[in-house]
């Protein structure tokens, strides 16, 4: 279980998340949408705002909502990588109460049942 300490101003890294097991995500609430979204290039410094424009083009926006989830994949610039990400902050902009890590190694499969209350 990956605890909900993870946020923009602590980004954790999660290595091998359900490469072998049950892996899951204790955010706090329970997402029921799962959307993968592709960054062509971000820094840690524009990751956020980078994440909800990014949303709002895959017709994935964030909503007044805590249950979306999102899989991010950053090709380029010094946030490049895979994270997982979900909006808790109950608005429509990405902020400090949102939950996210960096997934490295291998991962398996991850559906939005992964993200538990």
């Amino acid at each position: 279980i990956i605890g909900s300490g993870s946020t923009f101003a602590t980004i954790d890294t999660v290595s091998g998340f359900k490469a072998a097991g049950a892996d899951v995500f204790k955010t706090g609430t329970a997402a029921t949408t799962l959307n993968a979204l592709s960054i062509a290039n971000a820094d840690i410094a524009t990751l956020a705002a980078a994440i909800q424009t990014a949303a709002t083009a895959a017709g994935a926006a964030l909503a007044n909502t805590n249950t979306q989830a999102y899989i991010i994949t950053v090709s380029a610039g010094t946030a490049a990588g895979t994270y997982a990400f979900q909006n808790l902050g109950s608005n429509t902009t990405v902020d400090s109460a949102d939950f996210i890590v960096k997934l490295t190694g291998t991962t398996g499969s991850i559906v939005a049942g992964d993200f538990i209350a």
